[in-house]
């Protein structure tokens, strides 16, 4: 989601040259190198910059004839460009990673392992076949049970010779603002810190989330997102929330997370399990995690229903936990062998990651947001709300890193 700096730095170069003297002399028409770029499936206030550089001839005065092209919601602008059709385009970090696997026919797969698994599989297939009937919610949950001192308030260490033997705190760092190191913004721990991450609802909540789109459908992006919680009973220094609620709206159901790292009481499968995933249908309902699944019949289960009232599924159970790193390795293996597109392949995870991040940009901007697919920015919601979403889900690269 993050913009490519290539072509911003171009753009902003251009409109910060135009305010030194004007040449002597301005190329004419017929001198002008013409440039079709393509900004995006929609209008955006983010293109304004090359808006302006169009409608007042600041690309003119340097020798460009710029035509912007807002490109089709299905389109494969990075084909275009390779095929010699478009110039250049401006898009996405993702949708480089994407179009790049593409483009060099690599076979890329992602770390989403339940994929693999076989239970896994027998699930998402249960959900396909509409055994459960119309499916109008599905429930993610990843819960723990850390002491409210968490995981602690070690003091920052700001004399390099300290914290040398750790690694390399500044490279480690990358492209966000550094700080002075602490150990717990140190490997396992950086999860919970959104410099560097998004907490539970990245770390697990990817895992979950992946599994249902998956099963209801990759090519169904949400269409509004809204998330709440807090810092509520940890004390120790994270700057993710240690309680939080999720919810997307889908065209034809609700999916909901939650995360509370100070309780682990909640609908597990087996006693140990600290996460899990519910489909609600109107036949019945599934419970799945890496344990196994349970299928419940009926929608209610108050109530005992007269023969033939309503349909209902049949009782199904399968707690023989998959093996799952295994059989992904093997996926992998054997897609490098034939060139197919692997079992978690590179637009899979794309997919689940953004339902994930825009999540935690929802819950930072605190407000109900209307998500844009297409477009990957946030169009609808509190004015000051949406501005705050889309600039935490593209925020500039420092310290010299570029994309590119």
């Amino acid at each position: 989601m993050k913009k490519s700096l290539m072509l911003a730095l171009l753009v902003f170069t251009l409109l910060a040259s135009a305010c030194a003297p004007a040449p002597t002399a301005e190329p004419t028409p017929a001198e002008l190198t013409p440039i079709r770029l393509p900004v995006g499936y929609i209008p955006n206030v983010q293109f304004s910059a090359f808006y302006l550089g169009v409608a007042q001839g600041i690309f003119a005065k340097h020798g460009l004839d710029v035509t912007l092209r807002h490109h089709g919601q299905q389109e494969d602008v990075f084909g275009a460009v390779l095929a010699r059709e478009e110039h250049v385009v401006f898009a996405s970090a993702d949708e480089a990673m994407v179009a790049a696997a593409k483009r060099n026919n690599t076979v890329f797969q992602c770390g989403t392992i339940q994929r693999s698994g076989d239970h896994f599989k027998e699930a998402i297939e249960i959900v396909k076949s509409g055994t459960l009937g119309q499916i109008g919610h599905v429930h993610t949950f990843s819960i723990d049970m850390l002491a409210p001192t968490g995981i602690g308030n070690p003091p920052d260490v700001t004399d390099p010779e300290k914290w040398k033997s750790y690694g390399p705190w500044e490279t480690y760092q990358g492209w966000v603002e550094h700080k002075p190191f602490n150990v717990n913004r140190w490997l396992y721990n950086f999860r919970w810190f959104y410099d560097y991450a998004g907490g539970k609802l990245t770390d697990w909540g990817v895992h979950l989330v992946d599994i249902v789109l998956s099963a209801m459908g990759e090519d169904k992006p949400p269409k509004t997102v809204s998330a709440s919680g807090g810092k509520f009973i940890i004390t120790d220094n994270r700057t993710t929330p240690d309680t939080i609620n999720v919810s997307w709206e889908f065209d034809s159901y609700l999916l909901t997370f939650t995360n509370r790292v100070w309780n682990s009481y909640g609908d597990q499968i087996a006693p140990a399990d600290n996460h899990g995933i519910i489909f609600y249908g109107t036949k019945g309902s599934l419970k799945l995690s890496r344990a196994g699944y349970k299928l419940i019949p009926g929608a209610n289960q108050q109530y005992v229903p007269e023969p033939g009232e309503y349909e209902s599924a049949e009782a199904k159970e399968n707690t023989s936990a998959s093996v799952l790193y295994e059989p992904h390795l093997e996926n992998f293996i054997n897609c490098i062998r034939s060139g197919e597109k692997p079992i978690s392949h590179v637009e899979s995870c794309h997919n689940s990651s953004t339902v994930c991040h825009i999540g935690n940009a929802a819950y930072l901007a605190g407000a109900k947001l209307t998500w844009d697919a297409a477009a990957e920015q946030f169009t609808g919601g509190p004015t000051e709300a949406v501005q705050k979403a889309n600039e935490w889900i593209a925020r500039p690269y420092q310290n010299g890193y570029t994309l590119g």
